[in-house]
């Protein structure tokens, strides 16, 4: 079925911000930033690795790059973004 994983996905998203929800208040703070810490780097080691993975490929024994420019604009517009909407 197309569209399954976006389902379960979205489904799974809305059912853990309702869990923090109600279960917010029985962390402290100091957990609550060291859960989102973790959180942040956990999306960056999975955005590092899927970035590499579309950015060097083994073909016919030899090592192929692309879609280096795509990565650069992508850091590029993020840091514009921080140093915009952030500060």
């Amino acid at each position: 079925m197309i569209g399954l994983g976006t389902l379960i996905n979205s489904a799974a998203i809305a059912v853990g911000g309702v869990l923090g929800h109600f279960t917010g208040k029985l962390f402290r703070q100091e957990q609550q930033d060291a859960i989102t810490k973790a959180c942040g780097v956990s999306v960056i080691f999975i955005a590092i690795a899927g970035a590499m993975q579309g950015m060097l490929a083994i073909d016919g024994g030899g090592i192929i790059s692309g879609k280096s420019m795509l990565v650069t604009l992508c850091i590029a517009l993020g840091n514009n973004y921080r140093r915009t909407y952030r500060n």
